[in-house]
């Protein structure tokens, strides 16, 4: 058993020496912090995150609350938050070439609400020569609002355009002081309902929608049914055609996949929530996404958690994951080192018996030609070797047939060695 351990050790060692040194060449974990940017805290984003951080108790989380999608992609891009909530055509290509979505999370319509007493709107270029508010500056309602205006023709030089927030619009709008507003926010906001009840307030109910789709590929044709905001109050009071962009969880590409993996996870697991407007879709969703997904984000949406990351918390499943790489290196050092273990332990064992053979050989082979004092020497070199295989020679079970033959053949050329003393003796 020692001589195996004498083999066996060395060789998980050597293993252990090359696992330390890989080891410390791992990539470390990431440092556990993250900065949100979100809209204001009377927001909808706002709610979203306090809620996803629950799920996300290991991080550092800071928030940071601005006007809107337009100063969160700004904030973005200055590498100033890490992970923001962004509004649908926010953007074009160059400002988010350095970001990844994580998931889509919720429909954002836009709604259009106008003086009642204008008479049925159903077309935006109906609005030209009116004051329109169209949300704060720099926010992702003004972005779209004035994309959409500006399509139907609608500008700076032939419309009056006020930056004004939901509250003050609505309040301008009942005072007869603008004639429209536009504003992108969910439906379960409680100013929804609040301007819904309003009786000098219509919500437009927009015409070709399927065309803005053509022209806005970030926009959705949806349909809020009748009565789907409140029953009992029947708000709206007819099926009315609105345009909506989806809310879009983002990340810079530079945040590490781990931490993208981890956000993702919370995203996932705060819940499925059923689409008020389209039957059969859920969010969050890869759907909808209008900035190329994240892997990582991907990754889990589609396959949810890992095996380790079932049984472990996630950064000790991450550990684990990232050190079972460096197994593969060890193991391929150790499957060649263990296969030729059981070899060399066999021959180490068989030495220890064989070595005695070759003086075994040597007197058999010249015992003819002995003299007395030959014979004499010969016998005394076995009967030394018979007391060291006694009492030095340890071998395994398995071996003691092996073993006892070698006693048998010291006795045999020791019985021979007598006979030719005796003969010797005689003459």
């Amino acid at each position: 058993m020692r001589s195996f351990l004498k083999i066996v050790v060395p060789a998980f060692v050597l293993a252990a020496i090359l696992f330390w040194v890989l080891a410390k060449s791992i990539e470390p974990l990431p440092e556990k912090k993250l900065t949100i940017a979100v809209g204001r805290k009377t927001g909808i984003y706002y709610h979203y995150v306090k809620k996803y951080e629950k799920f996300l108790k290991d991080l550092d989380i800071t928030i940071l609350t601005t006007a809107g999608s337009v100063e969160i992609l700004e904030l973005l891009n200055q590498g100033k938050a890490d992970v923001g909530f962004l509004q649908g055509g926010i953007g074009d290509e160059e400002s988010t070439r350095g970001l990844r979505s994580i998931a889509s999370i919720y429909f954002e319509p836009i709604w259009i609400f106008y003086r009642k007493n204008l008479g049925p709107i159903y077309y935006l270029n109906a609005l030209e020569g009116c004051k329109i508010a169209i949300g704060e500056r720099q926010s992702g309602t003004e972005a779209v609002a004035l994309k959409l205006l500006n399509k139907n023709g609608l500008t700076k030089e032939n419309t009056h355009f006020i930056n004004l927030g939901l509250e003050e619009a609505s309040q301008a709008l009942q005072k007869g002081e603008i004639d429209a507003f536009f504003t992108v926010i969910s439906p379960e906001a409680p100013q929804i309902k609040n301007i819904l009840s309003q009786t000098q307030i219509a919500l437009m109910d927009l015409k070709r929608t399927k065309a803005y789709e053509r022209f806005f590929p970030y926009v959705t044709d949806i349909v809020l049914h009748e009565g789907s905001i409140d029953l009992k109050e029947n708000l709206p009071d007819q099926d009315t055609h609105l345009l909506s962009t989806v809310a879009t969880v983002v990340v810079r590409k530079e945040v590490d996949p781990a931490l993208v993996r981890f956000f993702a996870k919370a995203v996932k697991q705060a819940g499925q929530k059923k689409v008020l407007f389209k039957a059969g879709i859920q969010f969050p969703s890869l759907d909808y996404l209008w900035i190329p997904v994240h892997e990582e984000a991907k990754r889990y949406f589609e396959e949810g958690d890992t095996f380790l990351e079932k049984i472990f918390p996630y950064w000790i499943a991450l550990k684990i994951n990232r050190l079972k790489i460096l197994l593969l290196p060890v193991l391929t050092l150790l499957i060649p080192l263990l296969k030729g273990i059981l070899p060399v332990w066999k021959w180490r064992i068989r030495k220890k018996i064989y070595r005695w053979y070759k003086t075994l050989e040597d007197i058999d082979r010249k015992s003819p030609t002995f003299g007395r004092e030959e014979a004499m020497e010969a016998l005394n070199t076995l009967e030394k070797m018979q007391i060291e295989v006694n009492e030095q020679t340890d071998v395994p079970l398995s071996y003691m047939g092996e073993f006892y033959m070698l006693k048998t053949h010291i006795q045999f050329i020791m019985d021979k060695l007598n006979k030719l003393l005796k003969s010797k003796q005689a003459s």
